[in-house]
């Protein structure tokens, strides 16, 4: 084959190949974005998991500590928490005023409370400026006695 011949083959050859590796090299940049979204996500649940566990532990500390006549119910305490979206928080419920008795085989000595505790966690990313993109919310039931 002489020269004039050829008429590009070899070009087009070499940009249909350029196009190929360019096709690979979006498809994996589109897939190492998502993978590292889905990494992020995974680490904001996380995140809001651990902070709601955190504030459930303060709540069950303040319980311990103080006088029954202190605790606050039915209101939300926020928690001053770093690197959050928006800070923790718990509140506390009366279920049951807790007497001496001794009803369906448990016995009560003294009086107290039946509490549950409310903890509410969220994460670092926001889904909008006034929103949290994740929010975990835990909850225990807490007796007390006076």
């Amino acid at each position: 084959m002489s020269p004039s011949h050829q008429q590009g083959t070899v070009l087009i050859a070499a940009l249909v190949i350029l196009l190929l590796l360019t096709a690979i090299g979006l498809a994996s940049m589109r897939a190492a974005s998502l993978q590292e979204r889905i990494a992020g996500n995974l680490l904001d649940q996380e995140l809001a998991m651990q902070v709601a566990e955190a504030a459930l532990r303060v709540a069950e500390a303040a319980l311990k500590t103080r006088e029954l006549d202190e605790l606050v119910f039915d209101r939300r305490v926020f928690i001053s928490f770093e690197g959050v979206a928006t800070d923790p928080s718990y509140s506390l419920s009366k279920l049951a005023t807790l007497r001496d008795s001794t009803e369906a085989g448990v016995a009560i000595d003294g009086e107290g409370y039946l509490i549950r505790i409310e903890a509410t966690g969220h994460g670092r990313a926001r889904s909008d400026p006034d929103r949290p993109a994740m929010t975990r919310t835990l909850s225990s039931v807490y007796m007390v006695r006076k």
